[in-house]
């Protein structure tokens, strides 16, 4: 009743003046308004108590009008049954409907119900006369969420919605989302309390679950409303509004609007079908002055699928429920069929009646679906009224099958409920699934939608019983005719070769997927048809088990097998790969594309404008991106914006649109635009920008150079376009293009290339040859052909290499080309001969017909490469010149030169990639040695790519590996495929070479590659070895061969590839850094890395650069660091105009380098490095890009730069480098400084060796480097020991035998392997054969230097199952009808094996040889393995296995490198590496150590390379540390480690000694710390003293040292060896005059031998030096040779210690040196002198003090004469201590001619004599010294220490470090 209402909040209640049947309270009517943004229909709640609840979306109950139209009419209709069908949410609220109507002139836009504003999918059906008829099929047609069905199938595609509200615990409700539960607890009105909760779509609620909020009461009636994101409709992509279609639509704004009518009446049903139309009329004014009328007609497409069938009991079966005492028999869709049920009863209670007839009409009504079963038994009421069943099937996704419950008898019906999976809607499964436990995610986007097709299976396992699988994933199969509509795979077979169905159904997707393992999924299809197996009865399934695959192509399904009923195929995909998101990009597992849109990142975020806010998008908000290819980087506009205010927070959801090309996929760049050929295209700060055109030709400068230049690209400033000029130059390698210079808006590129060379090749035969790529081009084919072309009204006759037919141009014999027309023939005569110009083929036919009267008509035919024009193409008529020349172009693939390159990058699945591009060469090839067996060969590899031409080689050019054996080249392989991995190591394999020598087959290459992080620049391949020299095998350890790590190059940071990762963010300060010019101090420039200058004065992001009241930008910042050319640079552009040339852009350019700190010594270092710039070099400053540097810097600190690679002194013999700098010389300003390194042999262990500073030699610094590389290397064999000649020393391998499978040096103990060196035995229980992989007797060995590695081949093996072709033998197969299991030499006379690939060799005529088994194995390093063991690296067809043995039997005695630079501080530590004895000293047992090198004697039971042994007190020797694991560092002090020591400790610790170098003590851990107070780990340098009259003056104290007594002959013992040599030396500081040493005259120390006749000079008295260092040394060089090393000379040091009471005192041996020294100290009073000022001074203090008091004691006690006399004496003996001088006078000599040698003559000389105390002295003998120029340049070498990291670099230093 319209005036018993009641408006309570949003609640409009209506009551009636009648009461309710059986109550009290008045029957009612209650509407719940909620804001909608359409007007909206009242929907039907739910009935209680007569209270009729009702809920209505509508735009009126929104605040502020927010969703009013300027128009809408109701939007729903009534058919003839009551069914309701409502198109309100087909409203567009803000756009309207596009209509495809098939004309791309004009845009027909439509809306529902309400006025027009934009809008997608409708399609234009019918258009005349003014009329225009839409049709639009849509589920929204179909009348309301109800619908029937008599197949017990419910079908239908109702909403093509997903909603899922099980997270909530909840069912599932269609259409407005309402949960109601009535029947609560009675309220004081008499109303029974119900609880509605209304769900709203809200897609950013808490965690997506949200939670309900309380809305009001009314009459006991409690509202809530539930913002959740599970009541989100998910819409299918192609119903989305699609506003652009294809590339015809970019900005829909552009186009004006026809508005085609307005709405005049509600929508109406249609009198045929069930489709309901809208009319619109009065649009606007159309011909004939009428007004356009529009109808759109809207078609039911049903949406949902139920299917209840599998619920049927079959045979009468039924469900047995309990309630109260009674039994009820329940079927579905079917009868029961028990003796207590009435016949055909669908439901019936035990022995009593039938609730119902059986029938299978299923209806669904708001997510419910229900069965009735009807005409049951009759109750005994007055109306017998029939009993009935009402069954409702709720749907619980976890419930399976379920049960019946029953739950009331209501009004002679009698409810069940049963809640079963069946009652889901059927719905893709989602496809994104979660590991629970690493969060990795998997996207399987593989299904494919209504529009594509199935993916495809093939299972050929049967040739004639082939099957055909249909998949899909997530969701069923595309339809297929006869399969399951609910199916996801489908079974067809072939019948007479047309394609039926199998089985309809051989699986359902009910799940997701199943993670097995990382990147292992499981998709698992079940309940598929019927399938009888073994006599049961069992349904389909399927398995389809994912294995990710990075990188591979888009592959379908592999059928695998099928068995007891189930299906198994394997998808190798990269949708089964996980995510990876770590920086802003993400992958298409399908396309494999890459979207990256890190480039939108901004600091600033982006502005939009909407409803008349502005958004900024750094908050949370949903963005899409849409591709764009015209928007770089890219603009924003909000779509759509919700909000809602709850009563704890604002729920505030805003949904934007990104258009931006970073979301494009990248298609084929088109370079034929409109107007004219894309020439270059920059992409600059992430923008592309054209270039220029190609608009002009080429042109030829004076210098011979070529400039093409390309104009009118992008617009560049205001009145200015970008342009490119090249300039090609003419040089001998293909070259490549190198950015030069900008200058305003051109680029200027240089490109040195062979192509600008002027070439000309002319050949005969019909063939040419290509010079640079060694390809011979043959047209011979072309030959005797004639070939017609006709042009406008000429027909062209034209003949290649010789001339046309007679008849076709008779003017003329021989004539090649003839043009006709009618009866006339102009001709131009034929030349055979082909040139090649350029990179053009030519064939030009001269001497024809005189035209003009001037010109010979002649013809010019130029072949191009057209590889789908084969094989012979056609020509084509291009023009005729003004010179009567016919131009023709001649498409061919005969013109093509075969080059092919293959992947050089493979994902193995695992998430590790791996990219062999840096080993493909391009202007070179990788050069590989035979062996020192056969020097002449060599093997050239390239690597993905052919081999590159070299000059006058004979490479096939299709070859990617190639043998030159002396003047012969053969190929060995031809490009096939990328890289794969074969048992963890990645391989490469190069088919179709030569023919190997049997004939049949052809030559190949296989190559494994193996990581090794350290080869960076120095791998190289290694020849394992060559099977019947036909299959080549190469083993290659690069670092190229390993994962590749992720690497940013931006962000401030970037990776150098060959070191690590350079990271400048720390730098980034939060203002600027300031520096002044040097040149102009007013200048300034603020700036700052890698992020912004603030509070400059100039623009924020900028270099700020102010000079007086002025300020520019100096550039702008950005993040992208570059490393290039070893340099790292960072580079900001687009600063301010220039002032001279506004067109110019201020660029500010920053290198960065390692700062060296404080420097504290002025004599210079030398560090180099070859063929390559100096890498960074902790605190030393170094130019970038040099490769030789001096320092300090106050010399020239670059002294070269890396300009040219080794070369050979044709007249020495030597090998040379010489490197050019750029500073200039100041000897010579005309000139640069220059380096030189001449390397010279010296054969050894030390393989690197050491450079010394030879001299600067005018303006060139002068290097030697001893090294063995350059020795020449040969190898000899012995048994199983292998001598190198390089490095002079024998492997023994001899340790190694004894293995089980493989014996090194003799044969395995198995019989069955037959004295096999290598044996592959089966394991238990097999019936394999042992097979033999090689014998001893056919064993060869090598040495790799490039791996340090030994190489041991064998041969002579049993044969094996593949051919020398790795195609596979097949046993047994027949041959002259006899049948062979295993290789024979029957049909053959050569006596080789061979076998058959096929069964039959009678009928398929295929056959190989076989070939022996072979096996390689590569002794590797390896100082912790010990002995080791081998591991299978490959096997190759079965032939050839390769083994890597890691162990220590290869390793040569190691020798450490004995000096550290550190802090530029240099340590010699060479004077304490003992050849002779180690030290030793006691705590708790005798310790013995060395440095740099093992122990030599004093301890006999420590192993050989031990550096540290301990001798405890029970007589037990334990190592504790070895010399190849020395590391040294400086911190202050020295520590010298050692480790890999024995477990001592018994904590399974190895033991580890630190030395250091300082006062220490030792400590626990297992690391025993010693520590050694020595004046060699002191950084001050000693300081060079002169000795002049046999005095020393000390400079520091300016005291003098008199070494007179000194120089008599003196001996030094205790020098025994290990070997029982004793040696005694003879020293004498003014050189040797004994004559019974004549070997020893004139050397100040000599060695002698007491128990052989030996004796030599290990001191000269002419090269003596002396220096301070706390004391006094004495340097004494020699001329005799090291022992060892034949390049370095013996010399001595002798070390002077303080010993007041030992007088002169006498010297001692110490020992010997690893590098020749011989040391010696001695203990004399004649360097007490060496104190300090201040001790001295105290001294004289106390001196004076005492004989002050000695005086006057004495001046008490005596008389007058008797302290006269001892004055006297005591002034006497004062003066005797300065009596006796020396001096020495220079006397020529020239006794032995050719030398400048001199003679000092020694003269003792007194004092001037007194008065009063004169006494004669006697006359001392006199000594002289011999000497000669001393040579002060010489200079050792050592490696600079980097702690762990071991560096490339040599550091060179002077004399006296």
């Amino acid at each position: 009743d319209l005036s018993l209402q009641k408006l309570s909040g949003t609640v409009l209640d209506y009551n009636a003046t009648d009461t309710c049947p059986g109550g009290t309270n008045p029957v009612q009517t209650s509407i719940d308004f909620q804001c909608g943004k359409t007007m909206g229909t009242p929907e039907f709640v739910a009935l209680s108590e007569c209270v009729h609840y009702f809920e209505w979306k509508t735009y009126a109950a929104c605040k502020k009008d927010k969703f009013k139209p300027h128009k809408e009419v109701p939007c729903y209709v009534f058919d003839s049954d009551g069914k309701k069908h409502d198109l309100s949410p087909l409203i567009q609220v803000e756009n309207g409907y596009l209509v495809d109507d098939g004309n791309d002139a004009s845009d027909f836009y439509i809306n529902i119900c309400r006025s027009l504003f934009q809008g997608s999918v409708p399609r234009m059906v019918a258009e005349s006369n003014c009329r225009y008829e839409v049709e639009w099929v849509t589920e929204y047609a179909c009348h309301r969420d109800y619908l029937e069905s008599h197949t017990c199938k419910l079908t239908s595609e109702q909403h093509d919605i997903s909603i899922d509200l099980s997270p909530l615990t909840l069912g599932y409700s269609d259409g407005d989302l309402s949960l109601i539960y009535p029947g609560g607890d009675k309220c004081s009105s008499g109303f029974q309390r119900m609880t509605i909760i209304n769900f709203q779509c809200n897609k950013t609620a808490n965690n997506g679950h949200g939670r309900p909020v309380f809305a009001g009461e009314t009459d006991c009636t409690y509202y809530f409303s539930w913002d959740t994101a599970f009541a989100c409709v998910k819409e299918k992509e192609d119903l989305l509004c699609q506003v652009r279609v294809g590339s015809k639509h970019y900005d829909l704004s552009r186009l004006t609007r026809y508005p085609l009518g307005s709405f005049l009446s509600p929508p109406l049903m249609t009198k045929q079908g069930s489709d309901i139309r809208l009319t619109y009329t009065e649009g606007t004014t159309c011909e004939n002055k009428k007004t356009t009328t529009t109808i759109l007609t809207l078609k039911c497409k049903p949406g949902l699928s139920f299917d209840l069938s599998p619920l049927t009991k079959p045979n009468g079966g039924f469900y047995n429920v309990t309630s109260g005492g009674y039994d009820y028999y329940i079927n579905v869709c079917g009868p029961v069929k028990a003796a207590a049920c009435p016949e055909n009863a669908g439901a019936c209670q035990v022995e009593k009646w039938s609730l119902g007839e059986a029938n299978s009409r299923l209806s669904y009504y708001d997510g419910l679906i229900q069965l009735t079963y009807s005409k049951g038994s009759q109750y005994n009421n007055a109306l017998h009224t029939l009993r009935s069943t009402l069954i409702s099937f709720l749907c619980d996704p976890e419930a399976g099958a379920g049960s019946p419950e029953f739950q009331v008898e209501d009004n002679y019906t009698y409810n069940f409920r049963w809640y079963t999976s069946y009652a889901c809607p059927q719905r893709p499964h989602e496809c994104l699934v979660t590991d629970p436990i690493t969060l990795d995610q998997y996207d399987l986007s593989l299904s494919r939608s209504t529009s594509a097709n199935n993916w495809v299976a093939m299972d050929m396992t049967n040739v004639s019983n082939q099957k055909k699988y249909y998949i899909n994933v997530c969701r069923p199969i595309v339809p297929v005719p006869g399969c399951d509509h609910d199916a996801s795979v489908c079974q067809m077979k072939y019948i007479t070769e047309k394609e039926v169905v199998s089985v309809s159904s051989m699986g359902k997707s009910k799940k997701g997927p199943i993670i097995e393992a990382r990147d292992r999924l499981l998709l698992e299809f079940t309940d598929g048809s019927v399938c009888m197996s073994e006599g049961q009865k069992l349904s389909y399934t399927t398995l389809i088990h994912l294995v990710c695959h990075r990188g591979a192509i888009v592959k379908s399904p592999q059928f695998e097998l099928s068995q007891n009923c189930t299906a198994i195929f394997i998808w190798e995909t990269k949708a089964a790969c996980a995510i990876q998101t770590q920086t802003c990009a993400i992958v298409d597992p399908d396309s494999n594309f890459k979207y990256n849109l890190q480039l939108l990142a901004s600091k600033d975020g982006y502005r939009t404008t909407a409803n008349r806010k502005d958004f900024l998008t750094r908050d949370t908000f949903i963005v899409n991106f849409v591709c764009d290819p015209n928007s770089h980087p890219g603009s924003i506009t909000q779509v759509h914006e919700e909000m809602s205010s709850l009563s704890t927070h604002v729920v505030h959801n805003v949904l934007f649109e990104f258009s931006t090309a970073l979301a494009c996929v990248p298609a084929a760049v088109d370079c034929t635009i409109a107007v004219g050929p894309l020439g270059a295209c920059g992409v600059i700060g992430g923008k592309g920008f054209n270039l220029g055109y190609m608009q002009s030709s080429p042109q030829v400068a004076e210098d011979g150079s070529i400039s093409i230049v390309y104009q009118n690209g992008d617009k560049c400033g205001n009145s200015s376009t970008y342009s490119t000029r090249i300039i090609l130059q003419c040089d001998d390698s293909p070259g490549s293009p190198v950015f030069d210079r900008q200058e305003g808006c051109e680029y200027i590129f240089l490109w040195r290339t062979s192509e600008a060379c002027p070439i000309r090749k002319v050949q005969d035969n019909c063939r040419v040859r290509d010079t640079k790529s060694g390809y011979e081009f043959d047209f011979s084919s072309l030959k005797d052909g004639n070939f017609s072309v006709s042009s406008g009204k000429y027909i062209y006759h034209l003949s290649v290499c010789s001339p046309l037919k007679k008849n076709v141009c008779p003017a003329k014999d021989g004539v090649s080309s003839c043009q006709v027309t009618e009866n006339t023939h102009k001709i131009a005569l034929s030349n055979q001969k082909l040139s090649f110009v350029g990179d053009q083929i030519l064939l030009n036919y001269t001497s024809g017909d005189v035209c003009h009267k001037i010109y010979n008509r002649s013809t010019v035919i130029s072949f191009s490469c057209s590889p789908d024009k084969h094989p012979q193409g056609l020509p084509e008529f291009m023009k005729e010149t003004p010179d009567c020349t016919y131009l023709f172009n001649w498409p061919t693939a005969l013109a093509c030169i075969p080059v092919k390159t293959t992947s050089c990058s493979y994902s193995d699945g695992q998430g590790h990639s791996y990219d062999l591009s840096p080993l493909a060469l391009d202007s070179k090839n990788w050069e590989v040695d035979a062996s020192t067996q056969n020097p002449r060969n060599k093997f050239y590899i390239n690597v993905c790519r052919p081999l590159v031409q070299q000059g006058s080689w004979k490479c096939p050019s299709s070859a990617a590996s190639c043998l030159m054996d002396g003047n012969n080249y053969l190929s060995l392989g031809q490009l096939t495929s990328g890289p794969e991995l074969d048992k963890g190591i990645l391989k490469l394999q190069y088919t179709g070479g030569h023919r190997c020598p049997d004939g049949s087959n052809n030559r190949s290459t296989i190559i494994h590659l193996q990581c090794d992080k350290d080869k960076v620049q120095d791998s190289k391949p290694i020849l394992i070895s060559e099977i019947e020299d036909c299959v080549y095998s190469f083993l290659w350890p690069t670092a190229a061969a390993c994962p590749l790590n992720t690497s940013q190059h931006d962000d401030c940071r970037v990776t150098n590839p060959a070191t690590h990762l350079f990271d400048l963010n720390p730098l980034k300060k939060s203002e600027y850094y300031i520096i002044y010019d040097h040149k102009q101090p007013q200048k300034i420039f603020r700036l700052n890395i890698c992020g912004e200058v603030t509070n400059s004065g100039c623009s924020a992001g900028t270099v700020c650069i102010t000079e007086g009241n002025t300020a520019v930008s100096g550039g702008e910042a950005t993040t992208k660091l570059s490393y290039r050319d070893h340099v790292l640079e960072l580079t900001y552009e687009g600063g301010s105009p220039c002032s001279a040339n506004p067109l110019l852009k201020h660029k500010t350019i920053i290198n960065f380098i390692c700062r060296a700190v404080d420097q504290n010594d002025n004599s210079p270092d030398f560090y180099l490095n070859l063929c390559e710039p100096l890498n960074p070099i902790p605190d030393v400053t170094c130019p970038p890009g040099a490769a030789v540097c001096m320092d300090p810097d106050n010399g020239p600190p670059d002294i070269g730069r890396s300009t040219s690679g080794p070369q050979m002194n044709n007249m020495t013999g030597e090998v040379f480098i010489t490197y050019q700098s750029s500073t200039r010389c100041a000897a010579d300003p005309h000139h640069n400084y220059s380096s030189t390194i001449v390397f010279t042999c010296q054969k050894g262990l030390e393989l690197q060796g050491s450079p010394q500073m030879l001299r600067l030699q005018g303006c060139v610094y002068l290097f030697e480097w001893a090294t063995p590389i350059v020795c020449p290397d040969a190898t000899q064999t012995s048994g199983c020991q292998l001598k190198d000649s390089q490095l002079d020393f024998t492997f023994d391998l001899i340790s190694l035998s004894g293995e089980v499978q493989i014996n090194v040096c003799g044969s395995v103990a198995e019989k069955s392997c037959k004295q096999s060196t290598v044996c592959l035995v089966p394991g238990s229980g097999s019936k394999m054969p042992a097979s033999s992989y090689g014998i001893s007797k056919a064993m060869t060995m090598d040495f790799k230097h490039e791996d340090q590695a030994v190489l041991m081949h064998y041969g002579g093996g049993d044969p094996c199952s593949a051919t020398t072709e790795n195609e596979t033998c097949v046993f047994p197969f027949t041959f002259m009808s006899k049948s062979y299991s295993e290789c024979t030499k029957d049909g053959r006379t050569d006596g080789k094996k061979w076998c058959a690939t096929t069964s039959n060799y009678d009928v398929d005529q295929k056959w190989g040889f076989c070939s022996g088994r072979q096996s390689s194995i590569l002794f590797t390093c390896e100082h912790f393995a010990g002995h080791g063991t081998p591991e299978l690296l490959s096997e190759t067809a079965g032939c050839l296995a390769t083994f890597q043995w890691k162990t220590s039997a290869v390793c040569p005695p190691t020798k450490m490198e004995c000096k550290l630079v550190s802090q530029h501080h240099t340590f010699d530590l060479r004077s304490m590496s003992s050849r002779t004895k180690p030290w030793k000293f006691t705590s708790q047992g005798y310790y013995y150590f060395n440095l740099c090198q093992g122990i030599y004697g004093g301890l006999t039971s420590c192993p050989t390379g031990a550096t540290v042994c301990r001798h405890s007190k029970s007589g037990q020797t334990q190592t504790l540390g070895w010399a190849y694991t020395q590391k040294m560092s400086y911190t202050g002090k020295i520590n010298v480690n050692y480790s890999d020591g024995d477990d001592v400790c018994g904590n399974s610790l190895k033991a580890k000694t630190v030395i250091q170098l300082s006062c220490g003590s030792t400590v626990g851990h297992c690391e025993f710390v010693i520590g050694w107070e020595t004046r060699l780990a002191c950084a001050v340098k000693p300081q060079e003293v002169h000795i002049e009259n046999g005095m020393i003056k000390v400079p520091d104290t300016g005291t003098s040292l008199n070494l007179g007594e000194l120089y008599t002959p003196h001996q030094a013992s205790g020098d025994i060896r290990t070997n029982g040599d004793r040696y005694i030396y003879h020293i004498q500081l003014s050189g040797i005059t004994n004559n019974s040493l004549p070997k020893c005259l004139g050397a100040n120390i000599c060695q002698v031998q007491l128990n052989a006749d030996y004796r030599r000079k290990i001191g000269s008295s002419d090269k003596a030096k002396y220096y301070i260092n706390g004391d006094l040394d004495v340097l004494v060089p020699s001329d005799s040779k090291c022992h060892n090393e034949e390049n370095r000379t013996v010399y001595s040091t002798i070390t002077f210690y303080c010993s007041p009471s030992v007088g002169v005192g006498i010297p001692e041996f110490l020992l010997e040196t690893d590098d020749c020294q011989y040391l010696f100290v001695w203990h004399t009073e004649a360097v007490c002198g060496l104190s300090s000022r201040r001790s001295q001074a105290m001294g004289i203090m106390l001196t004076l003090l005492l004989v002050v008091l000695v005086v006057c004691l004495l001046g008490y006690l005596l008389h007058k004469r008797e302290r006269e006399l001892v004055m006297q004496k005591v002034a006497g003996c004062c003066k005797r201590g300065n009596q006796v001088s020396y001096k020495y006078s220079k006397v020529n000599t020239d006794e032995e001619g050719g030398e400048e040698e001199m003679e000092w003559l020694m003269e003792e000389l007194e004092a001037p004599l007194s008065s009063s105390s004169h006494r004669g002295g006697s006359n001392h003998s006199n000594g002289h010294i011999r000497t000669k120029p001393v040579n002060t340049d010489g200079l050792r070498s050592f490696s600079l220490d980097e702690q762990d990291d071991d560096s490339e670099d040599e550091v060179l230093s002077v004399p006296g470090v």
